[in-house]
């Protein structure tokens, strides 16, 4: 594990739901074609101008052939695909937020409006709305895969086996809806318990990588920096330390190029600053990658 802000965390997911929007946005360019004028399967001798009304409904373009306009389904296959990798994403921060919010961690405090209490343990407060959230992934991924199944057996053109579509469609459309309201008032609801956060920066040596790191801009390989922070953290699970506790006598022991004076900054705020690179998780770079996000947003 690194040291990481929260912010930069949710930045993360930020990413996610980016791509989700370019997703959607990028279906709606496959559908936005009007299949009015295709008749049962071969069009018709009636003189229609299909580029006529195509204008005034106000679709992009028409489509192409007028067998492959009844019988496709491709733009729900491909709204229900977009839905169910976006309920992933709203799964997995549901996920965190569960085990968040738990005894264990207490990173977070969700707020009671979206929590109950146990049916029989006063103590507890269960995350019911996160819960559901993951939950309800599965129902969209099974609408997707029932109209995957009912598609893949049926001939050209039309088949009768397509008025199965409406039904997960509309239920994909309401549960992604829903859930995404869910989750941003969710998120607008829990506080952030920085104090609890802090104290597991104590434990697992989350430190490590940063002297390895600081050791290569020191002239050590990479292999060899990745062998001497191992030997290090070896020695201090043994004698029940911490790196910060190391004195310059023990550092030799382990390795004679081993001194406090080649060790950097061994704080959590000294490890989190340092990672300044793009895409990295320094309070500035994350708050570069807010910026971003709001002109994406256009807020």
């Amino acid at each position: 594990a690194q040291p990481v802000t929260v912010g930069f965390h949710l930045m993360a997911y930020f990413q996610m739901f980016k791509r989700d929007i370019e997703r959607f946005y990028d279906c709606l360019e496959r559908t936005d074609y009007n299949p009015l004028g295709s008749c049962a399967l071969a069009g018709t001798t009636i003189p229609i101008d299909r580029h006529l009304t195509t204008k005034l409904l106000g679709f992009k373009n028409v489509t192409e052939n007028a067998m492959d306009s009844v019988s496709d389904r491709d733009y729900i296959l491909e709204f229900m695909s977009s839905a169910s990798i976006c309920m992933m994403h709203i799964s997995r921060l549901a996920e965190e937020f569960v085990y968040w919010n738990s005894q264990e961690f207490s990173y977070i405090s969700i707020d009671d409006s979206f929590c109950t209490g146990s049916s029989i343990m006063p103590q507890k407060k269960n995350p019911d709305m996160a819960e559901l959230l993951r939950g309800k992934t599965g129902r969209i991924y099974g609408n997707l895969m029932q109209m995957l199944t009912v598609m893949k057996g049926t001939p050209l053109a039309y088949n009768k086996d397509f008025q199965e579509d409406k039904e997960g469609l509309f239920d994909t459309s309401d549960t992604l809806k829903k859930s995404l309201l869910i989750l941003a008032k969710m998120i607008e609801k829990t506080d952030f318990n920085l104090d609890n956060i802090q104290k597991h920066f104590k434990s697992g040596f989350m430190n490590a990588t940063d002297i390895a790191e600081h050791f290569v801009k020191n002239n050590i390989p990479f292999r060899e920096a990745h062998e001497l922070v191992g030997k290090m953290v070896k020695y201090c699970e043994l004698n029940n330390k911490d790196f910060d506790e190391l004195s310059d006598e023990e550092l030799g022991n382990i390795d004679k190029r081993l001194s406090i004076s080649l060790l950097p900054d061994l704080t959590m705020e000294g490890c989190v600053s340092g990672r300044v690179s793009y895409g990295g998780t320094a309070p500035k770079e994350v708050l570069r990658q807010i910026k971003e996000g709001k002109k994406f947003l256009n807020i």
